[in-house]
């Protein structure tokens, strides 16, 4: 599970930003308020050790808000058994400064440093077994390029995956990311497969589909291979149906893969094209059978429906994303939003736009 993400001189984020996670977490905030440039920073920094990318294969990921100074990330995160771990890794000019592994508390250790890399100089403990460890320096010598990190290098040879560097290995696994309209973890063919099956899975999207579209009566696959939804006698192409209908039913896979093994989503924009109420029964289904869903969206309506029905245990689950007035992006809980007595009797949407349209009425003379 992802306990912190840290990002600094990144994009739009120029100091050093902390997001604090929970099982399900909401990051709301206006337009350009770094929502989306979050996860780009999560996502690329985890398809470089997942892939054993160069750092250059994903330029946007290296793009700092400061050109003299790096890009600093870490990631804190837990296994199942609560064991918490470190990741650290600061970037400039597309080429690895630094980099770290640390277990935070495991077993009978603390705060015990794994490896550490400066430059191209790398320090590692309890990696490798005594025989092996002369062969592998002389491997990494080989292998290790100045734009690749080391955990990449670990997870693509599968050499000193022991105890304390596989939850790291488990976490970039199991982390399903979509920005924006990007499904690519979860497409049409693996809707195609489920409907094809015609067992549980098919009943499940059907049942979802439901819910944007009452209408659909049933979902197959044509002759070509097409995803055909039935609205009594009427046959219509899955791509001729409404956006939020097509949204829900992409979406259904995430359910079933969740239910088969334990994932972790990150979703942006999951408001658009939603209705509020649909929104807010998919993320409490989803929030069942997953390990953490994490989503960024801009409609504060989804909050006020998902704080009553419970789905959210306090005001801690949400992050408000703002830029103050040196422009600076900076992040504050649900709990901090509601900073006055005053404030307890309004819903998330209502202190939203108070704050909002107070803000903006100093900003511009003809609101």
């Amino acid at each position: 599970m992802l306990l912190e993400f840290s990002i600094e001189n990144f994009r739009c984020y120029k100091e050093k930003t902390t997001f604090d996670f929970k099982k399900i977490t909401a990051i709301f905030g206006n337009n350009a308020s770094g929502k989306t440039n979050m996860l780009n920073a999560l996502s690329y920094t985890l398809k470089t050790i997942k892939e054993f990318s160069k750092i250059d294969d994903y330029p946007p990921l290296y793009k700092p808000n400061d050109k003299t100074k790096p890009v600093t990330i870490s990631l804190k995160f837990s296994d199942k058994e609560k064991n918490e771990f470190l990741y650290e890794l600061s970037v400039k000019e597309k080429l690895v400064l630094r980099e770290k592994y640390e277990v935070l508390k495991f077993k009978d250790l603390e705060n015990h440093i794994i490896f550490t890399r400066d430059n191209q100089n790398i320090k590692f403990k309890k990696l490798f077994k005594d025989n092996e460890e002369k062969d592998i320096k002389n491997i990494i010598n080989i292998l290790m390029l100045p734009n690749n990190t080391f955990a990449s290098f670990i997870f693509s040879t599968k050499i000193g995956l022991y105890e304390t560097l596989a939850p790291f290995y488990e976490l970039t696994r199991k982390i399903f990311i979509s920005i924006v309209h990007d499904m690519s973890d979860f497409k049409e063919n693996d809707l195609l497969e489920h409907i094809k099956e015609n067992n549980g899975n098919k009943r499940e999207i059907l049942e979802l589909a439901k819910l944007a579209d009452s209408t659909i009566t049933d979902i197959t696959i044509s002759e070509g291979n097409k995803i055909i939804c039935h609205h009594g006698n009427e046959k219509r192409n899955f791509f001729k149906e409404s956006s939020g209908t097509r949204k829900t039913i992409y979406m259904t896979p995430m359910l079933i893969h969740a239910k088969k093994e334990s994932s972790i989503f990150l979703i942006d924009e999951i408001d658009t094209h939603f209705h509020p109420l649909i929104l807010s029964l998919w993320l409490e289904k989803l929030s069942e059978v997953s390990e953490q869903v994490i989503f960024v969206g801009h409609n504060p309506l989804v909050i006020d429906f998902l704080m009553s029905w419970k789905v959210f245990n306090s005001l801690e689950n949400i992050i408000y994303l703002y830029r103050n007035e040196e422009n600076i992006i900076k992040n504050m809980s649900g709990k901090e939003f509601y900073t006055e007595d005053e404030d307890i009797n309004l819903r998330f949407s209502e202190l939203i736009y108070h704050n909002w349209n107070n803000y903006y009425k100093n900003k511009l003379d003809y609101i």
